[in-house]
């Protein structure tokens, strides 16, 4: 149970994000202020867990994918869900993956749409996770963003994923408007 939680969280975080860019850059992106939300059942009342503080880091080349999210950060609005946060023996909770496409468009572009596929590592236990993203190029005050949304549907087999028996094994996934901005020294 203390690990379901762990990667319910790390797969949220990839779901939305917003990415600074600059014209012609090339390298790692990234925020440290990313809000992210998992949304599910307990008890056949819904819930929803929030998340702060969590980085996420996009590199432009290769459409590589990282996030972590701090368990200290995660919030329920269910007191059993937030129990069993609570309870929980790790720290972090990591997304390593990648973008469904060769490179991220750090120039104007029309609305891509794509795969996301990775691995979520919360302690000892490890999931592969896929789902879709969007990316959208945007002009802002001081340069252009891209705002990308990640959303994954998850059903997690309990044969792998110790869950209590009252919570229902489908989860849903989603990142919140994360601004990455270039990371310094990452421009070649």
């Amino acid at each position: 149970m203390k690990y379901f939680f762990t990667i319910v969280t790390t797969m949220f975080m990839a779901l939305t994000s917003d990415c600074f860019a600059q014209d012609f850059y090339y390298g790692d992106f990234s925020t440290k202020e990313s809000k992210f939300l998992i949304s599910g059942e307990i008890k056949n009342d819904s819930f929803q867990v929030q998340g702060s503080s969590v980085f996420i880091k996009v590199n432009n080349e290769t459409g590589a994918l990282e996030i972590r999210l701090p368990v200290s950060g995660l919030s329920a609005n269910n007191m059993d869900v937030q129990k069993l946060i609570d309870t929980l023996k790790i720290s972090l909770i990591e997304f390593k993956g990648s973008l469904g496409i060769s490179k991220v468009e750090t120039e104007s572009h029309p609305v891509q749409r794509f795969p996301v596929a990775g691995e979520v590592t919360a302690g000892t236990l490890k999931l592969l996770l896929s789902g879709y993203g969007t990316l959208e190029h945007l002009h802002l005050s001081g340069g252009y963003a891209c705002m990308l949304d990640l959303r994954f549907e998850i059903k997690l087999d309990r044969k792998y994923v110790p869950l209590p028996k009252e919570l229902n094994e489908n989860l849903k996934v989603i990142v919140l408007k994360s601004i990455l901005r270039p990371v310094s020294g990452s421009n070649h």
